[in-house]
């Protein structure tokens, strides 16, 4: 149902379990940046690897900070 929801409304979501590390990408935000869902593996080392340069640095400070619980 959520995935019927985001591509009614063209908004990519996914989402992130942190207890398997397993990541879920809808098929909108896949064809957001150019991909087909079956394209993107279920893993955090495709975020990293698509991540704009400018950006990579604060985003993976702000997940690390987070899971260290260093913020909220």
């Amino acid at each position: 149902m959520l995935e019927m929801l985001a591509h009614a409304s063209e908004v990519g979501l996914w989402d992130w379990d942190l207890e398997t590390n397993e990541i879920n990408f809808s098929s909108r935000w896949c064809e957001m940046i150019g991909y087909k869902k079956e394209e993107v593996p279920p893993d955090l080392s495709f975020w990293k690897e698509n991540l704009h340069p400018d950006d990579a640095e604060g985003a993976i400070k702000a997940y690390l900070d987070y899971l260290e619980e260093r913020t909220e």
